[in-house]
């Protein structure tokens, strides 16, 4: 398993992720028991969106990659739920595919379970920014009045708050 893991990781590293893709599914079965191999192929799945994305390719390849990661790692998560990569690869793709709720959930697990590793706490200040920028933009587009104004910016401040304490914590 190592070898293939090796292998995979350099395939992965250079952008070929269909390749490291093939030679991971073809030999999962082989070695069910080494969560590390589908814990890659999770891993070279948040690659592979990450270049589209960085290309500017925002299409069905993307989220279908995003998918196969979140996929692939809540299954990893499902027989081992302190899987440190899992964890942070399905929180990290839930927030790509716009589901803060999901992402955070996976990212607040990953701070409590690793409190050493900055992952977690990462992971939780984007969610909380991302937050505070759409909740900036709501109150920019809608220009509320009297008591909505004043809940959306408690609302914004907030997240605000949450992203900094985060990225302090991660720090």
């Amino acid at each position: 398993p190592d070898w293939y893991l090796r292998a995979g990781d350099c395939l992965g590293r250079v952008g070929r992720f269909n390749d490291c893709l093939d030679l991971l599914d073809g030999v999962r079965a082989k070695f069910p028991e080494v969560l590390d191999i589908q814990a890659l192929i999770a891993r070279t799945y948040s690659l592979k969106a990450g270049r589209l994305a960085a290309e500017g390719i925002h299409d069905q390849n993307l989220l279908f990659a995003l998918q196969d990661a979140v996929r692939t790692a809540e299954a990893i998560l499902a027989r081992h739920p302190g899987h440190q990569d899992a964890r942070l690869i399905a929180a990290q793709a839930l927030l790509e595919l716009e589901e803060p709720a999901r992402a955070e959930a996976h990212a607040k697990e990953a701070a409590q379970r690793f409190p050493t590793h900055p992952g977690g706490p990462i992971l939780l200040g984007q969610i909380a920014f991302t937050e505070f920028v759409q909740l900036r933009r709501r109150i920019a587009e809608e220009q509320p009045k009297g008591q909505a104004q004043a809940d959306l910016i408690a609302r914004a401040a907030d997240a605000r708050e949450r992203a900094a304490k985060a990225l302090q914590q991660a720090v």
